[in-house]
């Protein structure tokens, strides 16, 4: 076992000596545990970044409009998908077609991104006045930690192999917003069925203006794709970093 791993860490010599030289020798068992960590992580993000150069390119779909609009034949046909919706004033976009409908709602201008695992043909039902804007995306390979932003999110799929702590950290100083909220989550598929579960990792509300906590991302056996989606005020910034 300690032959076949140090031979597999010994594949990627782009990891950073200072972090990982201890891993990397032959008696890594004697690494330090932050070195370890460290190793871990850059691991998993090389996994992630060479699973993202192997993926052949996806169809994007993207569709727009001015005003109260009704589509048809809109077929997602990969799972699962990011849904990215923007409009310049109050807008209201519900997706019919799936298991269930899925609705994506701007209380004024701005952009709503969200997850979404339902292979469909589906129908577009936009209620607004202004313009909008709709893309929808496979979620892809490639994603690494740290990942951070600003407002909502769905990140790409990342590598995740064993259990590993992260520290979220957030400041809402920049919102106007009388009480901000902040939720995110954990996508993976069940260990025995190819439906999408998730993971709640934080919910907060209200939020403070800025504050941190660790929490814990859990593998689930068998499985090898992982992604984020982030659910608060477009003026909220945000990070997910592992612990050091």
């Amino acid at each position: 076992m300690k032959r076949l791993l140090c031979c597999f860490l010994s594949l990627l010599l782009i990891l950073p000596a200072v972090a990982c030289a201890d891993v990397l020798a032959p008696d890594w068992q004697t690494a330090a545990l932050d070195d370890l960590l460290a190793a871990q992580t850059l691991l998993a993000n090389e996994i992630s970044a060479r699973r993202a150069a192997d993926q052949p390119a996806a169809e994007k779909i993207e569709l727009s409009g001015t005003g109260t609009s009704i589509l048809s034949g809109i077929q997602v046909a990969v799972s699962p998908v990011r849904v990215i919706f923007s409009s310049d004033s109050d807008a209201k976009l519900t997706l019919s077609g799936g298991v269930y409908d899925h609705v994506f709602r701007n209380d004024s201008s701005g952009t709503t991104i969200d997850f979404l695992d339902d292979i469909a043909e589906y129908s577009a039902m936009i209620e607004g006045s202004g313009n909008w804007s709709i893309a929808i995306e496979p979620i892809a390979p490639g994603e690494s930690l740290p990942y951070s932003g600003q407002g909502e999110s769905v990140s790409d799929f990342f590598d995740l192999q064993a259990p590993v702590i992260v520290v979220v950290s957030w400041d809402a100083t920049g919102s106007q917003s009388w009480a901000e909220s902040l939720y995110i989550r954990l996508h993976h598929q069940y260990s025995n069925i190819s439906s999408w579960d998730r993971d709640t990792l934080v919910s907060e509300f209200p939020l403070e203006k800025t504050g941190s906590m660790e929490v814990i991302l859990k593998p689930t056996k068998g499985r090898t794709e992982y992604c984020f989606s982030v659910e608060t005020g477009s003026d909220v910034k945000w990070s997910i970093a592992p612990k050091q």
